[in-house]
């Protein structure tokens, strides 16, 4: 793939003039040097990264894999130096049974029981919600969410926007400069609905066995996003 982004980070936009050739658009860019750089790139590349959006939101029934996907793409960016904020919510399992839900953040390892069985809170299903301790937390992450190159939260959930403290760093993180990768529950919610209607969000649905699949496209969006590349380590 051309690195389009980094060739791009050297010229000013301002300096360009454009000649629409059929499939192909020649830019030429004046310097004080009076050297002049001639670039003929596709369209649709050029169209790809001014229209990409920053921002994913990955559906998929229960047990789909959308947390494995999101595992793997974690890994995959760390390996590439990337920076990872946010958060996510893993099962607690006793004897192979769920009985409750974590909050762990992302950047520096902290986490909590965010819901669990029985619980005397509002509650979910059968799991109970620790809403002050969770804003506790969630207080603690919104202090350090802008010091990730990507911010990644799994999930935003029935449970998660009983916070509203975690609809305001949702928000956030669709609003900052950097990529930002969701996962959200197959049914609709009116908070995800507005998520996903935003022309920043790219919408994506995962079957099962597609978790390495959806992986690498999250992987290749966020390296695109910061760095013009897709080439990326396993």
């Amino acid at each position: 793939m051309i690195p389009f982004i980094p060739i791009f980070s050297y010229l000013s936009f301002n300096s360009f003039d454009t000649a629409d050739l059929s499939s192909s658009i020649i830019l030429e860019a004046s310097s004080t040097t009076l050297a002049r750089f001639m670039l003929i790139l596709n369209t649709d590349l050029i169209f790809y990264f001014i229209l990409m959006p920053k921002n994913m939101v990955i559906r998929g029934r229960p047990g789909s894999g959308k947390s494995t996907a999101i595992s793997l793409a974690i890994e995959y960016l760390r390996k590439n130096g990337i920076k990872i904020a946010g958060m996510v919510t893993p099962e607690i399992r006793k004897g192979g049974i769920r009985v409750g839900f974590e909050a762990v953040d992302l950047l520096t390892g902290d986490r909590i029981i965010l819901a669990s069985a029985g619980y005397k809170g509002p509650s979910v299903g059968k799991y109970g919600v620790d809403i002050p301790l969770f804003n506790e937390f969630l207080t603690k992450l919104d202090s350090h969410l802008n010091e990730g190159d990507a911010i990644f939260i799994d999930e935003v959930g029935k449970m998660e926007l009983m916070s509203n403290l975690f609809q305001k760093i949702v928000e956030k993180a669709l609003d900052i400069d950097k990529p930002a990768v969701f996962t959200a529950p197959f049914y609709d919610l009116p908070f995800v609905s507005r998520m996903i209607a935003r022309k920043d969000v790219e919408f994506i649905w995962i079957n099962r066995g597609e978790s390495d699949l959806v992986a690498r496209r999250i992987t290749e969006r966020v390296l695109t996003w910061l760095r013009g590349e897709e080439r990326f380590l396993m």
